[in-house]
């Protein structure tokens, strides 16, 4: 009965270490980089600052705006650059973290596992009643395209 309680407890012990252990930072790959403004680091949360880093959280399942290169350990994608330059520009590094999926996303803003997310996330009316969002950047539209020998007739809605 002892070496039960014993092997129990040390389950309890090894999994609650595993459960506070920091999260791994994810190496992130930017083709665009811009130049610090001082003045902007002004504007920066004192917690983070002291930090000295900015949380990012990202769901990479979604080319080509996060995704892991070919080494499947780096990110990249339009998000990526886009983050990354925001924190060049803040005068602030920003630390990556695989979120684990797309419904994660959401709960680690609002318990502030992450300072900041980007992964395709759409700005619906439910979103908005938990987190904030920034002004819409993407200006994307989608499109059906055809050979032009299929007969296909344009249309302006899907109705």
């Amino acid at each position: 009965m002892k070496l039960i309680k014993r092997m129990t407890l040390f389950t309890l012990v090894l999994n609650a270490s595993v459960s506070f252990a920091a999260e791994p930072s994810v190496p992130a790959d930017s083709s665009i980089h811009v130049k610090a403004d001082p003045a902007l680091k002004t504007l920066i949360p004192a917690d983070i600052l002291k930090r000295g880093y900015i949380v990012a959280g990202t769901n990479p399942n979604t080319p080509p705006t996060t995704f892991y290169k070919e080494d499947n350990k780096t990110l990249a994608g339009r998000e990526i650059d886009i983050m990354n330059a925001v924190g060049e520009r803040l005068g602030i590094a920003v630390e990556w973290r695989d979120t684990g999926g797309f419904d994660n996303i959401i709960p680690g803003l609002k318990t502030g596992r992450y300072d900041v997310a980007l992964s395709n996330i759409n700005a619906t009316p439910t979103r908005l009643k938990q987190i904030d969002f920034v002004g819409y950047y993407n200006a994307s539209l989608l499109g059906i395209i055809s050979r032009k020998d299929a007969s296909i007739a344009p249309f302006k809605s899907l109705q």
